[in-house]
């Protein structure tokens, strides 16, 4: 009698992946994540550090989620406009995504609280073209007109630790009971010297909390 042979099984396990393929992926995962990082180390690393004067963007809601968004003193076009060489602002034509250079003056020596919070750095000047020249109290900060004459830094939105977020509350709560405005919140920022800037930290009061 012929006995009718058994196929051999399929073999559906899939194949096994290539050493040398897995690390691959992770090596390029890393090599992205490295170029995300690797400007902001370097402003931080190099840069002037600089206090700006917040304006949240909703100061009845500030903590909502875990990042805020953050309008300064200087994100104010009309106040721009105002400062020596800001009048090309005022252009109807002037197109999207222009970008300008804003001169920061250091805080005058006699006009520095003994105590915290810092004072903000001052708007003296703004520049079409980077100007060659600063002094040593001044940076350069770089804005741009984005969508409907909205100004941006780089500085607008900030993330901070999950467990800061009920000490924060708590402290612009005490800062806001005492004096009824947010003058008193402030962010510290690095700027390098092509005038690209990161946020740090934020001064509520005289508490410091790093980003």
């Amino acid at each position: 009698m012929i006995q009718a042979s058994t196929p051999n099984p399929i073999n559906l396990s899939p194949r096994a992946i290539a050493p040398w393929r897995f690390w691959l992926a992770i090596g390029f995962q890393g090599i992205l994540i490295a170029g995300l990082a690797l400007p902001s180390l370097f402003i931080y690393l190099n840069g002037t550090s600089v206090i700006l004067q917040t304006i949240p963007v909703d100061p009845y809601d500030w903590l909502r989620g875990y990042s805020q968004s953050l309008r300064y003193d200087i994100s104010n076009l009309e106040y721009l406009r105002q400062l020596p060489g800001g009048g090309f602002l005022s252009d109807a034509k002037l197109p999207p995504q222009t970008v300008f250079y804003l001169i920061l003056q250091a805080p005058a020596h006699a006009i520095v609280q003994s105590s915290p919070p810092p004072a903000p750095w001052r708007a003296i000047a703004v520049r079409r073209d980077r100007p060659p020249n600063l002094s040593a109290q001044q940076v350069l900060l770089q804005g741009k007109i984005v969508g409907d004459r909205t100004i941006q830094y780089g500085l607008e939105s900030y993330y901070f630790p999950e467990d800061q977020q009920v000490s924060m509350n708590q402290q612009i709560r005490a800062v806001t009971g005492a004096t009824g405005s947010l003058r008193q919140l402030r962010v510290e920022a690095r700027v390098d010297s092509s005038g690209r800037a990161i946020p740090v930290s934020l001064w509520i009061g005289d508490r410091n909390y790093k980003f």
